[in-house]
């Protein structure tokens, strides 16, 4: 390959695995069918833009290939091998039969609830096995939670969000760093949002705003551009989930409304007390395990981070949460949109010209957008930012790790054959 050619179908990567079908692309990474020749099997290849230290993030790779593969849990895609080819980090995974749910929420909408609690169970398993082996994903969307043969769903992606942004630090592309700071913000934590530092909780949100979206048909946050997005899930409200479908569970709708917190304190503290909440049987044992909910109150006392209002407060510990009820009415249909369309992606089909107009234009926007969330970011009170900071944080990227698109709703990548791909682009 040339430093500007793109590998194909038929090319051998690392001098073992065969390109066969490409399955998604991304704006930072490609997806490929491939047949290990060595080994004589198919698998998934996820091959990462070019960077300028591609050996850095090969070994990046590799690490959390080790730790990954150390997980062997049946809610998580297996990791077979990383490495790098013509400056092009790559990571080879297994390669499940089914679809993504934002496959499914596109054809589907809306899930039965039965479906939806079994579906979060599985994947709070799996974040519980990562974080107690010190992995966050940093990236939990319904593009990345695939069907195995079974039905069974698992999770996709550990820890490739974060190399994904060690990467980008390092290499100083405009480019493909404007594709590591837009993206997945339907998705994404406030704190993440605001640049912080994240921990297990972040997942917790994430899967959150995945279990609304199958709940509902669509994630709980939806603007015009990814960084609107991205800001209503620093200041707005969550939607009430009772109104958006009103026949569903109130402990299913009150589990989802604490892992949408903003304050990363008033979530589930961790996976495993998220999935006994899921398992819990009466909404005595799901409040237990549930911290206080909150509501608009005259005397709020909650400091907001970085100059943003705090619209709610805790109830007192001895309070009850209010219970709803709901009328039982058929479940919504609302079709869910493109989770990311990757507006950085590679267009080969266009002219020279005209694809390095778009480039430019895209980067500019891009920028300008960057920008302007930043000065969002730094209007507030620095000292007020810092206080807000999670207790024992995991170290992440001051970056947010997105997907590059104005677009916020599920399905992580362009889908070029079905059934769609485990590894989602990132």
């Amino acid at each position: 390959m040339t430093e500007r050619s793109q590998p194909g179908p038929g090319y051998v990567l690392a001098g073992r695995y065969l390109l066969e079908e490409r399955l998604g692309r991304g704006g930072m990474s490609t997806v490929w069918r491939a047949r290990d020749q060595v080994l004589d099997r198919e698998v998934a290849v996820k091959v990462v833009a070019e960077m300028e230290d591609a050996e850095v993030t090969a070994e990046r790779f590799r690490r959390e290939t080790r730790v990954t593969a150390a997980l062997n849990h049946p809610n998580i895609v297996t990791v077979f091998d990383a490495g790098v080819d013509n400056d092009r980090a790559f990571l080879v995974m297994e390669l499940l039969p089914g679809s993504t749910l934002a496959d499914e929420l596109r054809t589907r909408g809306a899930f039965p609830f039965e479906e939806i609690r079994s579906i979060a169970i599985q994947v709070s398993a799996a974040l519980g096995a990562a974080h107690h082996a010190g992995l966050v994903h940093r990236d939990v969307k319904p593009g990345n939670i695939a069907r195995a043969a079974d039905g069974a769903v698992k999770v996709l992606d550990f820890g490739i969000t974060h190399i994904i942004d060690e990467a980008v630090a390092d290499s100083g592309s405009p480019l493909t760093a404007t594709g590591a700071v837009i993206g997945t913000a339907a998705y994404l934590a406030p704190e993440q949002a605001r640049g912080m530092r994240v921990d297990q909780r972040a997942d917790i949100y994430a899967l959150g705003c995945v279990l609304f979206a199958l709940i509902t048909g669509r994630p709980p946050f939806q603007g015009p551009t990814a960084v609107s997005t991205m800001m209503a899930h620093a200041t707005e409200p969550v939607p009430n989930i009772q109104e958006a479908r009103p026949d569903v569970p109130p402990q299913l709708a009150a589990i989802v409304t604490a892992m949408l917190a903003k304050d990363p304190d008033a979530r589930p503290a961790d996976a495993a007390t998220l999935e006994a909440a899921l398992r819990a049987e009466t909404a005595e044992a799901v409040t237990q395990l549930l911290p206080p909910p909150v509501v608009v109150g005259e005397d709020t006392a909650v400091v907001p981070a970085a100059g943003l209002p705090a619209p709610m407060r805790a109830y007192p510990a001895d309070a009850p949460a209010p219970v709803v009820a709901a009328p039982v009415v058929a479940p919504a249909r609302a079709a869910a949109e493109p989770e990311d369309s990757d507006v950085l992606l590679p267009m080969e089909e266009e002219e020279e010209g005209s694809r390095r107009g778009l480039l430019i234009g895209l980067i500019a926007l891009a920028v300008l957008m960057v920008v302007g969330f930043a000065w969002w970011l730094l209007s507030g009170d620095p000292q007020l930012t810092a206080d807000r900071s999670p207790t024992a944080a995991v170290p992440a990227s001051a970056s947010p790790s997105v997907d590059a698109s104005p677009s916020v709703s599920p399905s992580p990548q362009t889908t070029e054959a079905s059934p769609s791909p485990t590894p989602s682009p990132s």
